[in-house]
């Protein structure tokens, strides 16, 4: 949860329900406040910083978990391309998607590697200011 940001009890439990439920009369019914009560809260500064950091957290499990599949789905991919026994629309179909994906995956690596080349940068800039 984002660091000095406070919010009452029944603030918090609505961002938990709101970043499952699927809108957010559910979310204000799970957790028994009013929808105009809800929308009080989503116009409130710290529900809105508390609820945009566990949508950050949820998303970057979620990309972890991602991640984690990547290599089995690239597999499962690979065994259709390959399989002579599978009709050659799955084989080309297969391999359209691994064709497809890999320069997406490529940019998506470089993006993060420059990104993170511009935070060390900064983090050494921010080092060399302090003395």
């Amino acid at each position: 949860m984002v660091e000095n940001v406070r919010l009452n009890r029944r603030q918090r439990r609505f961002v938990s329900a709101l970043v499952t439920s699927p809108t957010i009369r559910a979310a204000a019914r799970e957790t028994g406040i009013s929808e105009t009560t809800a929308y009080r809260y989503l116009r409130n500064q710290a529900v809105k910083q508390v609820l945009s950091q566990e949508l950050d957290d949820l998303l970057a499990q979620m990309t972890r978990r991602a991640v984690d599949e990547m290599g089995a789905a690239l597999d499962t991919l690979v065994e259709i391309h390959k399989d002579k026994e599978q009709g050659g629309a799955q084989r080309v179909s297969a391999a359209r998607v691994i064709f497809a994906e890999s320069p997406k995956l490529r940019e998506a690596y470089d993006l993060a590697e420059r990104v993170a080349e511009l935070e060390q940068r900064e983090q050494e800039e921010g080092a060399d200011d302090e003395y």
